[in-house]
């Protein structure tokens, strides 16, 4: 069940639906569907920020979670 939501968003992100960029990172952050991968879930909030529209509460997601995988000062 998880898998076929992975690839739903998927196939959304890759006709256009650029929203979807946030849910395929979320999946690969938590291993929903697929392996876990921070670097991939990087990769598609990248993806994310370059579309050609993005919500505002979508891009400050987007920054928030691009947040969590930044190395932190000790």
């Amino acid at each position: 069940q998880h898998r076929a939501m992975f690839q739903w968003f998927r196939r959304a992100a890759v006709i256009g639906e650029d929203d979807c960029y946030l849910d395929l990172a979320k999946c690969y952050r938590d291993g929903v569907g697929v392996a876990e991968s921070h670097e991939r879930a990087v990769r598609c909030l990248r993806q994310a920020l370059r579309a050609d529209f993005i919500y505002d509460e979508t891009a400050e997601k987007v920054h928030a979670m691009l947040n969590e995988f930044r190395p932190r000062a000790v």
